[in-house]
């Protein structure tokens, strides 16, 4: 029962942990790119200066989460720990690559094409223009996420090593402990037929004292004698 409620708890921890983390990404991402717009507007001879926020991109940020999330868990739950159990670091590294890529594209596409319609179709295979105006805000943003995926995969899987070294090592000192306790519960019993055997010699009870005897004989070779395959 405790360990259901340990489990239970630990699995509202990493909820919380996961729902803080893209709380925290959000924010600084929103503070990366900047959504506040600053209106300047000249009357006569004053100036007046205000601040309005992008809701349009706080709403594609928002949309993007989705494609960002794909790719952090596809990285840290897939691609990684297949790389470190098969030692593929090679292949680990192209499929981040592409995968990364193709989340973009996408990306691209559907929010800022099909959903917002800032970009045409067409300029997505249009190189020099995502290179000047797009891909390096985006990249970095993607970069962020690549990063922070390898992060929390390296530290996922050091944490499940810990805990089947730890529970190696418990399952050893349990089998340490049984194993003594077999060594002691035999000690007692001939000790206990040895004070029984004196007891049975001092009062001449011959027949007592050879079944102990006997007794004692089958037990020693039940438990020391017989433990071989043939």
């Amino acid at each position: 029962m405790k360990t259901a409620e340990n489990e239970t708890v630990r699995r509202v921890l990493v909820v919380l942990a996961h729902t803080l983390f893209w709380v925290i990404s959000f924010y600084l991402i929103s503070n990366f790119v900047g959504f506040e717009e600053i209106q300047i507007e000249e009357i006569g001879d004053e100036r007046f200066v205000s601040t309005e926020f992008n809701v349009d991109g706080i709403i594609q940020l928002i949309l993007s989460l989705p494609f960002k999330m794909a790719l952090f868990y596809s990285i840290a739950l897939y691609f990684f720990p297949k790389a470190i159990n098969g030692k593929r670091i090679l292949s680990f590294l192209l499929k981040t690559t592409g995968t990364t890529v193709g989340v973009l594209v996408v990306e691209l596409v559907v929010v800022k094409v099909i959903l917002f319609r800032e970009m045409a179709f067409e300029t997505i295979f249009n190189f020099p223009f995502l290179a000047a105006n797009i891909l390096p805000i985006d990249s970095f943003i993607y970069l962020y996420f690549v990063v922070s995926a390898i992060v929390y995969a390296f530290i996922r899987e050091w944490i499940k090593n810990e805990q089947i070294r730890r529970n190696l090592t418990e399952e050893k000192l349990q089998t340490e402990l049984n194993f003594l306790k077999s060594q002691i519960n035999p000690h007692f019993l001939f000790n206990t037929l040895n004070n029984l055997y004196s007891i049975a010699e001092k009062h001449e009870v011959k027949e007592l004292s050879k079944g102990i005897t006997e007794l004692a004989s089958l037990m020693r070779y039940m438990l020391y004698e017989s433990n071989v395959d043939e």
